[in-house]
């Protein structure tokens, strides 16, 4: 299971931080730039679907791939990791823009409801002030 934890440029997150750990300096540090470089996240190639998603990450991409072959066999339409991805991004654009969130999520975290294929995709607020859509596993 791999973790990713993101280090909030976001000055309340900070200062709430700061009162929770003390003062200091953190012990290591992971950019989502470094994941990037690394493969751990991929760019969200459908951004222009959803501005405020600019990070996905390999995992979320890899099962899109995988759901993609399978609706391919099956001839359902759409069959191309990108068009999937791109629908997916449609739908947190319209939860995102209108407000649409349920229980406790909000334009910092939220979940899309489930796909035909049983996914479930978070949106979480990331360093650079962007979310970066995943599995609930990738947390």
């Amino acid at each position: 299971m791999s973790m990713i934890v993101w280090r909030t440029k976001m000055k309340t997150e900070e200062q709430g931080l700061k009162s929770f750990f003390g003062e200091g300096d953190a012990v290591s540090t992971y950019t989502s730039d470094q994941a990037i470089e690394d493969g751990v996240l991929v760019k969200n190639f459908k951004q222009d679907r959803f501005p405020e998603c600019n990070i996905v990450t390999r995992r979320l991409y890899d099962t899109l791939e995988k759901v993609a072959c399978q609706r391919n066999l099956r001839r359902v339409f759409p069959y191309n990791p990108l068009e999937l991805l791109g629908c997916l991004m449609v739908g947190a654009e319209e939860i995102y823009s209108c407000g649409k969130f349920e229980g406790d999520n909000d334009r910092d975290f939220f979940v899309m409801p489930k796909t035909d294929e049983g996914l479930v995709v978070w949106f979480v607020r990331n360093e650079q002030g962007k979310l970066t859509a995943m599995l609930p596993e990738d947390y």
